[in-house]
């Protein structure tokens, strides 16, 4: 039998390939030109040019077995089991087992994950903007996961001394807001000692909420008080105009939810405490709860808030502090060891962020005092750290033009007096300074109040209020 490649010379030759379809038999020419591939690979395997690849990195074509060469399971007359999905074999495994809380692997694909507070804690939302989150929470409601908070019982689980800590002994510090509805005992406070800030601190549900950034500090303070840590304790927050129709919504009609300031409602495994007339509402799970109950109740609020309405711990601060223009802790607190390590932590960001531009792009830090890091030595007295006595929290608001940036330097009759420490862009652009005690706030209106960005030559003039409320959870109160 002649062989197709010979056939197809002949064809070309002659001239009668037109219309053909050319194919090669690559068994025949395997066999005519074959001696010469073996005779190029030895003498090219012989000059080591083609180095011989390693067992672990060749490819394994028959790794796996197609679905019909399986072996199937016999059939029975039981009815058939559908297989565990992904998603339920990592809850069993990571939410049931775990000590972290029950939505952190919930967070991991929708938020930025950063590792502060000595825990894994979900910043800010990927797919939204300061802007964006702000107009969700004056027309609709905001769903925040709060469980990183620090909450502190009496050993053995013994009710507080509500008369104690009337007095203000509680904690050793004076309280910002008290009171007491249907038996409960409700406060809100700044924990101070020598004169510097420690931690913000709430008392809610017979327990006592402190701010994990503060951890070291207050485990010195709660042990010697005789309090002992949870080890994790549920706790979620619905913020926006609409937080009480999202509340109705999942608990449905059969709960009589009563919408006061301070007072505390309690459902099935919950407490519900309504603030700021309705528009934040506090869900605190009681502490034997189980973890898959938990994230059921965490789906619900996220199936009637709606996914894309959830946000992090930095999205949180920048909608409080600008919906009521008062400080947050840590950020807003620069008498705080806490505060001192954030803005470490935000001056390292920034200086790794400037050493990978250009060199033409770089930010120039000789234009402003303290660039990177606020330096209060230069209005505090020659202190590092500022005292409580001798700081206080105002709102800049920009009077012609000019947006307000974070560390933005506050200038009274070119005196520099104080530092920005959370820029506003949204709403009312109002933006959170600390400044001097020391200066007249009666005659302000005849000074002339500027402030100048970091690596901006020009300054822009400004007005200064002091904030109304000490800080951000005692508004929330609703005393």
């Amino acid at each position: 039998m002649k062989s197709q490649t010979g056939r197809y010379s002949r064809l070309c030759r002659t001239g009668q390939t037109k219309g053909m379809i050319s194919a090669v038999s690559v068994a025949d020419f395997f066999l005519a030109r074959g001696s010469e591939v073996v005779k190029l690979y030895n003498t090219v395997a012989a000059r080591g040019l083609i180095p011989e690849i390693p067992r672990n990195k060749r490819r394994r074509m028959r790794s796996f077995k197609p679905y019909y060469q399986r072996p199937r399971k016999p059939r029975t007359q039981l009815k058939s089991v559908d297989p565990i999905s992904r998603r339920t074999r990592r809850f069993k495994k990571q939410f049931i087992t775990s000590t972290t809380p029950v939505t952190r692997i919930w967070h991991a694909k929708r938020f930025r994950m950063e590792n502060i507070w000595a825990s894994r804690i979900p910043t800010r939302v990927n797919d939204k903007g300061d802007r964006a989150i702000w107009k969700i929470a004056q027309k609709r409601a905001l769903l925040h996961d709060r469980s990183y908070l620090d909450s502190w019982v009496s050993r053995g689980g013994v009710a507080m001394d509500t008369t104690r800590m009337k007095e203000g002994g509680f904690l050793g510090c004076n309280f910002a807001h008290v009171q007491i509805r249907d038996g409960i005992f409700i406060a809100s406070g700044l924990i101070i000692r020598d004169d510097r800030v420690v931690s913000i601190f709430q008392v809610l549900s017979n327990r006592v909420w402190t701010h994990p950034s503060a951890r070291p500090e207050v485990e010195l303070i709660m042990e010697d008080l005789g309090f002992v840590r949870e080890g994790i304790s549920m706790r979620f927050e619905i913020i926006g105009a609409r937080s009480e129709e999202i509340l109705r919504t999942v608990l449905g009609d059969t709960v009589d939810l009563e919408v006061q300031p301070g007072k505390v409602n309690r459902c099935d495994q919950m407490s519900v405490i309504a603030r700021d007339n309705g528009r934040l509402i506090d869900i605190i799970l009681d502490p034997g709860i189980d973890r898959r109950s938990a994230f059921e109740i965490w789906r619900k609020l996220v199936n009637a808030c709606g996914s894309s309405r959830v946000i992090g711990v930095y999205d949180r601060h920048a909608v409080l502090s600008n919906l009521y223009g008062s400080r947050d802790f840590p950020f807003d607190f620069p008498s705080s060891r806490a505060c001192a390590r954030q803005t470490a932590l935000r001056a390292k960001e920034m200086v790794e962020y400037d050493q990978k531009r250009p060199k033409q792009c770089k930010m120039d830090t000789s234009r402003v005092e303290s660039f990177y890091f606020p330096d209060w030595s230069l209005i505090c007295n020659g202190s590092p750290l500022p005292t409580e006595s001798e700081v206080v929290a105002v709102t800049v608001l920009p009077t012609r033009k000019g947006l307000v940036q974070e560390n933005a330097h506050v200038y009274v009759n070119n005196q520099l007096v104080g530092y920005v420490t959370t820029a506003s862009s949204v709403g009312k652009r109002n933006s959170i300074a600390i400044v001097s005690k020391s200066l007249d706030f009666a005659n302000l209106s005849n000074d002339v109040v500027e402030f100048q960005n970091p690596g901006s030559d020009h300054r822009y003039s400004a007005k200064l209020c002091v904030c109304k409320y000490s800080t951000t959870d005692s508004v929330l109160v609703g005393i």
